[in-house]
């Protein structure tokens, strides 16, 4: 996330105090910001991969459409095991 958020204008908005020299690791990765976006860049990082919003609405929807039909197919499925049990207690009472 922190690339997403920072890498169409961080170099612009982001300043090092240190004079762009820090090591970024896991321990200090939350001290600067600038050179934290520095080392995704020099690491290959490219702003042109990253999904838009389009993209993102587009899996989400194709998720939900999954989820729906799953929910359907469930539910169609009780109603016909439930109607199958109503018929087969109805036979022993008879």
């Amino acid at each position: 996330m922190f690339f997403k958020r920072n890498a169409q204008q961080g170099k612009k908005v982001l300043k090092c105090d240190f004079h762009g020299n820090c090591k970024i690791n896991v321990n200090n990765r939350h001290i600067c910001s600038y050179c934290r976006l520095l080392k995704c860049f020099t690491n290959g990082m490219k702003t042109e991969m990253i999904r838009s919003c389009q993209t993102k609405m587009y899996k989400t929807n194709k998720k939900r459409k999954t989820m729906l039909n799953q929910l359907e197919t469930a539910s169609t499925t009780l109603v016909t095991l439930n109607q199958f049990e109503q018929v087969t207690l109805f036979d022993y009472h008879i």
